[in-house]
């Protein structure tokens, strides 16, 4: 659980810093020692990519000891250079690769099929509906509820290729980070207070060696099964198929998208660093909940974030919520 991870002083940008500064100006994964991804922004390669651990008493490297160019889960599960440069089958994904803004609508009641609120906003539509934003963090929805709005066949009519992607908003820990992505979710918006937060939620939804999202029961197979290709992220634009991009294990860590959400003045106040972490894509300005807590300082905090964002930049995401259902769209600050 959260308490857990932070006790054992693991998180997935920082475990190995305690071993060297940090150097100003260089990206923070370039330093904590975690092998470079393939189709994430490049990494320079750092000595514990190459080499097995030091022998414990002795500092030297021990044969005998798993070496992450040869484990299990490495260069034969490399995306080829073919599909590190290919579209990305998350259309929210290659908007952000693009420059290019994005929409999404708010679900906050249960139920699928015709007429159900989720499948009412879930057909996509290139110029403004590219997710479905399921609020997990403010309504009564549960992950038996949930899980079903994410299968293929929750809406009629609507395949892998007609559908938003799937976001859901949830509180920072493992069993949610777990759950949401087993259930499809490739989107993820989290409340953040700290930079460590940032680091949390991606330790959490993030697979190796990024990430330490465990493998556990899921409902994939019902997801991505039968696709053909993802929705166009642009006018013009063709996706790929999921098998094409290396199958959804493989590629999933190069598709998704991490959303930082700030509605706290400690959240406000850390808005530069959280916006600096390599592995959040947006911050979503929670308005109303900075207001609430805010008070009169609420227009200078709420400012400090957009410029955090746009120093960083990083996507801003912003919601009106005079319509219904309440409406997210997240652009580049000019």
């Amino acid at each position: 659980m959260r308490s857990k991870m932070r006790q054992s002083g693991k998180w997935v940008i920082g475990a190995a810093l305690a071993a060297a500064a940090i150097v100003p100006g260089q990206s923070v994964l370039a330093q904590s020692g975690i092998c470079s991804l393939t189709g994430l922004p490049p990494v320079p390669a750092t000595a514990p990519c190459n080499v097995p651990p030091p022998t414990p008493g002795f500092g030297i490297p021990d044969p005998g000891l798993i070496n992450p160019d040869t484990w299990g889960f490495g260069p034969a599960n490399n995306l080829t250079p073919a599909q590190q440069t290919a579209q990305y089958w998350n259309p929210v994904k290659a908007r952000i690769v693009a420059g290019l803004p994005f929409v999404g609508r708010r679900v906050s009641t249960p139920g699928v099929g015709a007429g159900s609120a989720y499948c009412n906003v879930a057909q996509y539509d290139v110029n403004n509906n590219h997710f479905t934003w399921i609020d997990m963090l403010y309504s009564g929805l549960g992950y038996s509820q949930t899980w079903p709005m994410m299968v293929n066949t929750a809406c009629p009519g609507l395949t892998f290729t007609t559908r938003t992607a799937r976001a859901v908003q949830i509180p920072i820990d493992e069993r949610d980070g777990q759950h949401t992505s087993d259930g499809g979710a490739i989107i993820y918006i989290f409340p953040m207070d700290s930079v460590a937060d940032a680091e949390e939620a991606a330790f959490w939804v993030y697979f190796n060696p990024i990430g330490h999202h465990s493998t556990g029961g899921h409902q994939l197979g019902s997801v991505y099964s039968g696709n053909t290709l993802s929705p166009p992220p642009a006018p013009g634009q063709t996706g790929i198929g999921v098998t094409d991009a290396g199958g959804q294990r493989n590629s999933v860590n190069r598709n998704t998208v991490l959303i930082a959400q700030i509605g706290s003045v400690e959240g406000a106040e850390a808005a530069a660093a959280i916006a600096s972490h390599d592995l959040v894509q947006a911050i979503y300005l929670d308005e109303p909940d900075l207001a609430s807590k805010a008070g009169a300082n609420f227009t200078t905090l709420a400012n400090g974030v957009k410029v955090a964002a746009k120093t960083h930049n990083k996507y801003l995401c912003l919601v009106d919520r005079t319509t219904a259902p309440h409406t997210m769209t997240c652009a580049l600050q000019p």
